[in-house]
């Protein structure tokens, strides 16, 4: 029977010294997640990132992967919303109307990749006249 206590003490003790809290708890997530079960391996910073929490179907024979920001943007091309520029704001509210709540910063190199990969361009375009330009994203 495990000592949850002792186990947990285990893992204070190994953060203890750390002074970024975030990272800090973190840390003590993993640390405590892997005294629990010795035998596992522990969880990889990409299980831990934004967005990245959705399970879909892989192609035959690969089973299951993770998707995440990229996934949900490619989705979004797909769809066809991207055939009117869009800024942060509106893919964020359209992301967040499908339960994906991200913060702006999470889009930033996602968009950049799927504009790498051909799948999306962008350009600066004013929304007014007196306001300044932001970028706007586009289908290729």
């Amino acid at each position: 029977m495990t000592d949850y206590q002792s186990v947990a003490k285990k893992a204070e003790e190994a953060v203890a010294s750390m002074k970024d809290q975030k990272l800090k708890e973190i840390a003590f997530a993993q640390i405590l997640a892997q005294l629990l079960s010795p035998g596992k391996p522990s969880r990889t910073r990409g299980d831990l990132t934004s967005g990245e929490n959705r399970v879909r179907e892989g192609a035959p024979g690969q089973g299951k992967k993770k998707a995440g920001t990229i996934s949900f943007l490619r989705d979004l091309a797909k769809e066809g919303y991207f055939k009117t520029p869009r800024n942060v704001k509106a893919i964020l509210d359209e992301l967040a109307g499908q339960s994906h709540h991200l913060r702006g910063s999470d889009l930033t190199w996602p968009l950049q990749q799927l504009c790498h990969d051909k799948v999306l361009r962008r350009k600066k375009m004013a929304p007014e006249a007196d306001k300044p330009a932001v970028w706007h994203w586009s289908d290729y």
